[in-house]
């Protein structure tokens, strides 16, 4: 081929066999192959064993990303819900005209949000590295 890779193509009695190690140069020429005797239905067997490897790889990094989105999203939930509780016992001290835990609570409340805020970030992060863990390097 033009790249250098071998491409050999055998016929054994009815049986086509194509080896090569580009898996868009195989589909292609089976798809024009078909095209041209007019088959509009044949089978094939395909191994890729790279593709395969590779295509595992990116799998496993799939799933690291997924476990750490979903411990994100938990870690956020509990979060979400110490401000809710923390909020309360604010309006609480402030409705009791308790203005130095009011304050302490509001700060509270501040810090926490700056903590929302920073997982937000690893999350969108988080969300960015998976898709480019999905970016498949051909584009049909």
């Amino acid at each position: 081929m033009r790249d250098g890779k071998p491409l050999v193509i055998q016929l054994k009695e009815s049986n086509l066999t194509i080896k090569t190690e580009d898996m868009a140069v195989a589909g292609d020429m089976i798809q024009d192959l078909c095209s041209y005797l007019n088959i509009s239905n044949a089978e094939a067997v395909a191994d890729f064993p790279q593709e395969m490897e590779e295509f595992r790889r990116v799998l496993l990094k799939v799933d690291e990303f997924n476990a750490t989105r979903l411990k994100l999203a938990a870690e956020t939930a509990d979060s979400s819900n110490a401000i809710k509780t923390m909020l309360i016992k604010a309006e609480d001290a402030r409705l009791l005209n308790n203005m130095t835990n009011m304050e302490k609570m509001y700060g509270e409340l501040r810090a926490m949000n700056r903590d929302l805020i920073s997982e937000h970030t690893k999350r969108a992060t988080n969300h960015q590295d998976l898709l480019a863990a999905l970016k498949v390097r051909y584009h049909y």
